[in-house]
């Protein structure tokens, strides 16, 4: 039998089998909700472990049960049947326990959707740098209403928060709103507030700016951002221009960029404790705020682990660029070169090696060409130079890595092999010229 029409008739059996299935969930979820209490048993071990995915989410769908519900929007093997359970719960507990509990995103971001608790979702906020922009949107879009939620100080925080925004205009409050919201984090840990104090007050400046190019104007904007907190004087203020540029083909709004760090240099100083600077330096919930405390660390010896563990775990390829800047530690720095994803980051850290002997390493066993080539020509000891120049000439798999050798070898029995045998006519060739350069051809 063809077998096209075996999977077709397979097909058509499991299509009958899910149809059956569904009629019979329809059926037990109607007596489960006269009262039918085998009914309700059987959807709910439909729910939870029939073997297709499929079924189990039309199962849930019928469920009322919040108790059994969270217990599969938490436990199931499908992401899909986990969200379809999250969006059955009402049960804010259930819920802020997924949203801030759950391993899988997903799930926690469907059930920050479904919060209405203002407390977790002031937690959130400032806590959650994956979901705190979503809690934010939601709380700036209610008004306070639980007594309770009143008096927790995160609530209090986030509705001073947003206030000060009232006077930027709407289309662009949100977006300032979440590139200032990483320093209030920073602003709101305890170790922060113990060297600086709570915060006493938020205010915003927003005011427009533009350009004038041969083909219109291009709009910007000029915005401050001033927070006082208790224990210094002076408020934590920073202002930020759009940096137009020279030359443009389009005209539309060109925003300021606004680094949330800018506003922590005097926290940063006023922290003596140089673990919650590293701590913040690795765990951060901003880019710029993780290098930003990294580089206020005083102890040389702890920054430079910091800054090593930045450069190998960082998310953010500037960041990690950045911290490579740092290192001062060659063994890492060679590490880095032969090894780290980016060709950026190998690259900075072939500029930071100096140890000739981790050079020639990386000259040798780098993936990469550019960078085996770029720290090849950072050797200073010709012995070492030559041997690397031709290890590379004679093996390399980069036709261009194998010039480039050529063009600095001066042995000329070297240069001779490689221009009758090389595979390469453009190696072959320049092989031959370079052997007529030393010779005075």
């Amino acid at each position: 039998m063809n077998k096209w029409l075996i999977l077709f008739c397979a097909f058509l059996v499991f299509v009958s089998a899910c149809g059956d299935k569904t009629r019979k969930i329809e059926e037990l979820a109607a007596k489960c909700s006269k009262g039918d209490s085998e009914a309700c048993k059987e959807l709910a071990d439909i729910a939870k472990n029939d073997k297709e995915w499929s079924v189990r989410i039309a199962a849930v769908e019928k469920l009322t049960d919040q108790k059994l519900i969270g217990d599969i929007a938490k436990n199931d093997e499908s992401y899909s049947v986990r969200s379809e359970a999250v969006k059955k719960l009402t049960d804010q507990k259930l819920l802020a326990d997924i949203a801030i509990n759950d391993e899988d995103s997903s799930a926690r971001e469907e059930a920050v959707y479904r919060l209405t608790d203002q407390s977790v979702l002031a937690k959130i906020a400032l806590e959650d740098s994956f979901l705190g922009n979503i809690a934010l949107k939601k709380l700036a879009d209610q008004t306070l209403t639980d007594k309770t939620a009143a008096e927790d100080w995160r609530v209090r925080l986030i509705l001073k928060f947003i206030s000060a925004f009232d006077s930027v205009p709407t289309e662009h409050r949100e977006r300032l709103m979440m590139e200032v919201l990483p320093a209030i984090r920073v602003l709101s840990n305890q170790a922060v507030v113990s060297a600086v104090g709570d915060i006493v007050s938020i205010k915003t400046e927003w005011d427009s700016r533009s350009q004038y190019y041969t083909r219109g104007e291009m709009e910007g904007e000029i915005f401050n951002c001033s927070i006082k907190v208790q224990k210094l004087d002076e408020p934590l203020s920073y202002t930020w221009y759009t940096s137009f540029p020279e030359i443009t083909t389009s005209l539309g709004f060109c925003s300021a960029i606004v680094n949330p760090a800018d506003l922590l240099k005097k926290p940063f100083d006023k922290l003596t404790d140089q673990s919650v600077l590293a701590e913040i330096a690795k765990n951060g919930k901003n880019s710029n705020v993780r290098m930003a405390a990294a580089e206020n660390l005083i102890d040389q010896t702890f920054a430079q682990s910091v800054f090593a563990y930045i450069a190998k775990n960082d998310e953010s390829y500037s960041v990690r660029s950045a911290a490579v800047q740092k290192l001062t530690d060659q063994k890492l720095l060679g590490d880095i070169a032969k090894n780290d994803e980016s060709y950026s980051i190998r690259s900075e850290a072939v500029k930071k090696l100096t140890d000739q002997a981790l050079l020639a390493e990386v000259a040798k066993n780098a993936s990469d060409s550019r960078v085996r080539i770029a720290a090849a020509e950072k050797l200073i000891n010709q012995t070492i130079a030559q041997s690397v120049f031709a290890d590379i000439a004679r093996n390399d798999n980069d036709g261009l890595a194998r010039t480039c050798m050529v063009m600095r070898l001066t042995d000329q029995a070297l240069l001779a092999e490689i221009a009758k045998n090389d595979k390469d006519e453009d190696v072959r060739n320049e092989a031959e010229r370079r052997l007529k350069e030393l010779q005075g051809k």
